[in-house]
C-alpha cells in the first residue's frame, strides 16, 4: 500500500515531538495513541489532525500521569472531567513554583550573605574566624516575635516555630538572618556560671 502524501510516518511523526519511534510504537501496544493507518507492509502512519491529541498525551505524562492513567482519561474523560483534571494540575504546578521560586531565592540569598561573610577580612587579609568585631551596616527592618517561656528546650523550639510561621504569614520564606535578643539587664553572673533570658526572636 502506498502511503498518503497526508500521512507521517512513525519517524517523521516522533521527530516533530521530539520523542523516540519506541513511544509511539509502545503507546500504541498499551491502546491509547494508535496510528490513523496502518499499511499492508505493517507500518505505521499518522495524521496531523492527530497532533493535538498527542500533544495532550506528552503533557499528561510530563504532569507525572502514568500511561494506565492516561489511558482512563481518553476512554472515559468527558471534556468537562479533562478540564477538571488539566485545572487540578494546573494548581499543583502553581504550588510546585512557588516552592521552586522560594528554593531560588534562598540559594541566592544563602549565597550572598555566605560571601559576604567571606569577605569579612581582618587587616592581614585572613578571614575573620572566631573573632569578635563592631561592624557598620545599613539600616534594615527587623521583625520580631515575643518570647515568655521559662527557656526549656519545649518552649524554645516553640517560640521558634511560632516565629517562623509569623514569617510565612508574611510571604517571608526565604533566607534571612535570625535570632534572639536578650534584655542587657537578664544577664546575671554567680558561682555557677553567667546566666540570661531572651525576650524575642528576630529576623
Amino acid at each position: 500500500m502506498k502511503k498518503d502524501k497526508d500521512y507521517l510516518t512513525t519517524g517523521e511523526f516522533a521527530e516533530l515531538f521530539g520523542v523516540k519511534k519506541q513511544t509511539l510504537f509502545h503507546y500504541d501496544d498499551m491502546g491509547i495513541f494508535r496510528p490513523e493507518l496502518v499499511g499492508e507492509n505493517g507500518y505505521r502512519y499518522y495524521s496531523y489532525g492527530q497532533m493535538e491529541t498527542f500533544s495532550i498525551i506528552l503533557m499528561l505524562r510530563e504532569l507525572g500521569l502514568s500511561v494506565s492513567e492516561i489511558r482512563e482519561q481518553i476512554e472515559s474523560c468527558s471534556p468537562e472531567d479533562l478540564v477538571k483534571l488539566l485545572n487540578s494540575k494546573k494548581e499543583e504546578i502553581d504550588r510546585k513554583i512557588s516552592r521552586l521560586n522560594w528554593a531560588k531565592e534562598y540559594i541566592e540569598r544563602k549565597t550572598a550573605f555566605t560571601l559576604e561573610g567571606i569577605g569579612l577580612k581582618n587587616s592581614s587579609g585572613e578571614v575573620r574566624r572566631g573573632e569578635v568585631f563592631l561592624q557598620d551596616l545599613p539600616d534594615e527592618l527587623m521583625i520580631t516575635t515575643d518570647y515568655t517561656g521559662s527557656g526549656d528546650d519545649r518552649t524554645v523550639n516553640a517560640a521558634v516555630g511560632d516565629h517562623f510561621r509569623y514569617l510565612r504569614s508574611l510571604g517571608m520564606n526565604s533566607c534571612y538572618p535570625d535570632g534572639a535578643t536578650i534584655p542587657r539587664d537578664s544577664v546575671k553572673t554567680d558561682e555557677k556560671g553567667t546566666h540570661y533570658r531572651y525576650d524575642r526572636d528576630y529576623t
